[in-house]
């Protein structure tokens, strides 16, 4: 179990390597206290009773699925188990294995369950909680879960992997988080701190977050840091930013900035218009055409059903400027995925280059 990190754990409770989506997978080491911390946070933030359901369309080898296996262990709970490629069909499965209260995914799922028809208003009832982590979590595909789980609360999680699951938390308001195309996702967990960097970075801290990658595969430095009280801090890579009440948005990586022959271009806003406008919730964006550093000369947009290219490009000059309208619109079946079932936004990009 020992490992060379900033400070060695003795309380090793599982190693969970990172998907690779973003670089080499990594190992980071979870610390009992650290998975103590989350679980018991959570518990209290979201009034999870003994012995519930919990339904989990997630792989063991994701950590989101450490949500639910943490938090069904301390609250008696019993874990419902399906194949991960059955996830879009899991309003079935809620009907089916009855009472149901919980349910974890990535958001993607929604998309996926609503072009298979399986999100009909009021098909899933008994569910009191809906977890979402992973991805970033549109607000209408949100609201268009909230109408088949009408009396469910969602939750939109957010946290990488060396912060222990998810480290802020916020409950989707309909009326008030459909003013953004992405849910906010909030405040940090009781015990743990969440900032911004001069950049807008994301850094995490607390209890919550690791010492170091197994082996230390890079400087420690590169992406921790400790406060004089001891505070450590991670790095995300992720951009943000913070209302005046301290609720985060997410707003991307800082590997995925997009510049468009010298526009700012905001991917996210991109997609909810083309989600709109094409009456398909699965919809990814990405850069084509390098042209130096994060600079593209233009976008891509892969949509989940057949679409008339002419029609949909003109709506889109109605609301949008004319640099943020992607040039290529792709209909894809079935969107490549990496190992932990989210959007492979490198394989797109690929694709994308190819055409």
């Amino acid at each position: 179990s020992a490992y060379k990190a900033e400070k060695k754990v003795d309380d090793l409770l599982y190693v969970m390597f990172t998907s690779g989506s973003t670089g080499q997978p990594k190992g980071v080491p979870v610390s009992t206290a650290s998975a103590n911390c989350y679980a018991r946070a959570m518990i209290e933030a979201c009034g999870i009773g003994p012995r519930e359901r919990w339904l989990q369309p997630v792989d063991l080898h994701f950590d989101v699925s450490m949500m639910t296996v943490l938090s069904a262990w301390l609250t008696g709970g019993h874990i419902i188990a399906i194949p991960s490629k059955q996830s879009p069909f899991g309003p079935r499965f809620v009907k089916k294995f009855a009472p149901v209260e919980n349910w974890t995914s990535v958001p993607s799922v929604i998309a996926r369950a609503s072009a298979l028809g399986m999100l009909g208003a009021g098909s899933m009832p008994g569910l009191k909680r809906s977890f979402f982590c992973g991805e970033a979590l549109p607000s209408d595909m949100a609201a268009q879960w909230q109408a088949a789980a009408p009396d469910a609360t969602i939750y939109n999680l957010y946290g990488p992997t060396e912060a222990t699951i998810a480290l802020t938390w916020h409950r989707f308001n309909s009326a008030k988080d459909s003013q953004r195309a992405i849910t906010p996702i909030g405040i940090a967990l009781r015990g743990s701190k969440a900032r911004l960097a001069e950049d807008g970075e994301i850094e995490l801290g607390g209890p919550q977050v690791f010492h170091g990658y197994l082996g230390n595969p890079k400087p420690i430095k590169t992406y921790l840091e400790t406060d004089a009280d001891g505070t450590r801090w991670y790095k995300t890579g992720d951009i943000g930013e913070m209302d005046a009440d301290g609720t985060l948005h997410f707003k991307g990586r800082k590997d995925w900035q997009v510049k468009l022959r010298g526009y700012r271009v905001e991917i996210e806003e991109v997609e909810a218009v083309i989600r709109k406008r094409a009456e398909s919730a699965l919809v990814a964006v990405v850069p084509a055409g390098a042209v130096s550093g994060n600079s593209y000369e233009r976008l891509c947009a892969f949509i989940g059903t057949e679409v008339d290219a002419a029609l949909l490009k003109a709506a889109l000059h109605e609301a949008l400027p004319d640099y943020m309208v992607p040039s290529d619109f792709v209909a894809l079946a079935d969107f490549p995925r990496n190992a932990n079932g989210k959007i492979d936004r490198n394989a797109l990009v690929a694709l994308a280059e190819a055409l």
